[in-house]
């Protein structure tokens, strides 16, 4: 029930109009900081050129060690298109149930592989990487987790049934 007064100084409509904004303005404070993630995919410079990685992919969760991996690109500079590989990783991840969070701890770059690039450049993209993974926000959901690991279990499934 709105007050008199509020109707002498506001219209109704203009009222329930402040009302919503107020009400847009307390959910804004309630999201969490991860609606400020840039999302997927991510873009970084190096020296080595642009990279540009893909959504990971989880295949498997040991304990507090998921593994997984990720599409990526590389455009050097003066190729007239980009070069692209898969990244292989470990990442020690907290899983908070209550709130159904996944948060990572820290990321390892196990493995790239890309066309034409030598061990020592594999080294230093691993590397790479994983500086600039630090910066980045990989939180996400359990609900998340759990259906990626669902669908990479799937498809491994049905890979090693056709080989059969």
């Amino acid at each position: 029930m709105s007050s008199p007064m509020i109707h002498r100084i506001v219209r109704p409509g203009v009222a329930s109009v402040l009302a919503g904004l107020a009400m847009a303005a307390s959910l804004a404070v309630a999201i969490p900081a991860r609606a400020a993630d840039p999302g997927w995919p991510r873009q970084f410079d190096s020296s080595s050129g642009s990279f540009v990685i893909y959504q990971p992919q989880p295949e498997s969760l040991d304990g507090d060690v998921l593994t997984g991996r990720a599409a990526f690109s590389l455009q050097k500079s003066g190729a007239a298109s980009p070069t692209f590989g898969v990244l292989w990783f470990t990442e020690q991840i907290e899983i908070d149930r209550d709130s159904s969070a996944v948060s990572a701890r820290s990321l390892d770059v196990t493995k790239v592989r890309l066309p034409g690039i030598t061990p020592v450049e594999a080294s230093r993209y691993e590397m790479l990487v994983e500086t600039q993974a630090t910066g980045w926000d990989l939180s996400g959901s359990l609900e998340e987790l759990q259906a990626g690991l669902a669908a990479h279990s799937s498809r491994s499934s049905d890979r090693n049934s056709s080989e059969s």
